[in-house]
């Protein structure tokens, strides 16, 4: 089916950025060089901004040691603040919202998914700003705990003011039509011009391609998890369950599938729904202690691997 993306998506792209939790410490990595006779670009000290503090307590009769911080702890505002903007990274990469196209900076919407994009996008900056407001409040606390953690080593001069600590977080995540080539470039002759034009006729169907692989094979992947771990279930070295998340991902991606299938592949489209419609029902803990419904789906995931025409990757085929 021919499909112009400029019609169906829109280019995307998502900059997060955060303060570094890490960097060099230039004291310790010259006593490091002193102590070791070696040169000071040969071994680089790196220091915690916010360290937990970590100190582990005695033994407990089990061998377990109960870990107590004099520091910042292991979940502190600033920990949360680059988590949550981690977090948002990989949605934003996650087919629930956006496919690769083999560009490092730039992805692509479906259309259908604009609006709801734009209310992700608020959100975030809602969020966003509830982290910094709490990172505005507990900055001295954190400051202090990391004194407490660091003790001589600590400096004062490691932790910019306040605002301008604040001023490097930030999320933006932006939209753009996809470029069409026009018929006439001024300054170019017709045969530059559809010289280019053919570039980017070739690049659009590169990159329709790659989406239709992606869209096939995470269908294909999760089956072939799903029945391994079926296959596998209770043996030596096997798992024990077959995890929620698991079954969670498939339905998951049956979802997403129509959305995601920019060129409208009807075979794929197709098999998302077989595959919706077999595990329809089915749960983690009605496989538990449950062989009969191991079996079943046991034999359903076969049936949709032969579907799929081969256990190989894209195949296309929807037999």
């Amino acid at each position: 089916m021919q499909v112009n993306l400029s019609q169906v998506a829109v280019m995307a792209a998502f900059n997060g950025h955060a303060h570094g939790h890490r960097f060099i410490d230039d004291g310790g990595t010259a006593e490091y060089a002193e102590v070791h006779a070696a040169t000071v670009d040969s071994h680089r000290v790196q220091k915690d901004i916010f360290p937990a503090g970590a100190v582990p307590g005695e033994p407990d009769e089990n061998g377990k040691r109960k870990i107590t911080y004099i520091g910042c702890g292991k979940d502190n505002a600033y920990r949360k603040t680059v988590g949550a903007i981690s977090r948002w990274r990989r949605q934003f990469r996650s087919p629930e919202w956006t496919l690769d196209i083999g560009d490092k900076n730039a992805r692509l919407l479906p259309t259908a998914r604009f609006t709801s994009f734009q209310d992700w996008k608020a959100e975030i900056q809602t969020q966003l700003t509830l982290h910094k407001d709490e990172l505005r409040a507990k900055y001295a606390e954190l400051k202090q705990l990391a004194r407490n953690a660091r003790g001589p080593a600590y400096d004062e001069k490691d932790y910019p003011q306040l605002e301008e600590f604040l001023a490097s977080f930030s999320v933006e995540a932006e939209t753009w039509p996809i470029t069409t080539m026009p018929r006439v470039i001024q300054g170019l002759t017709e045969v530059q011009v559809n010289d280019m034009r053919q570039r980017m006729e070739a690049q659009e169907q590169a990159r329709i391609t790659l989406i239709e692989t992606q869209n096939w094979d995470r269908l294909l992947n999760i089956v072939r998890e799903l029945q391994t771990k079926l296959d596998t279930l209770g043996q030596e070295d096997g798992p024990t369950v077959v995890f929620k998340t698991t079954l969670d991902a498939l339905r998951k991606a049956c979802l997403e599938t129509p959305v995601n299938n920019l060129s409208g592949d009807l075979a794929l489209n197709g098999i998302a729904a077989q595959i919706k419609e077999k595990i329809e029902g089915v749960d983690n803990k009605l496989l538990k202690g449950n062989p009969d419904w191991v079996t079943h789906l046991q034999g359903s995931c076969q049936k949709i691997l032969n579907t799929f025409g081969g256990m190989g990757s894209f195949t296309r085929k929807f037999e």
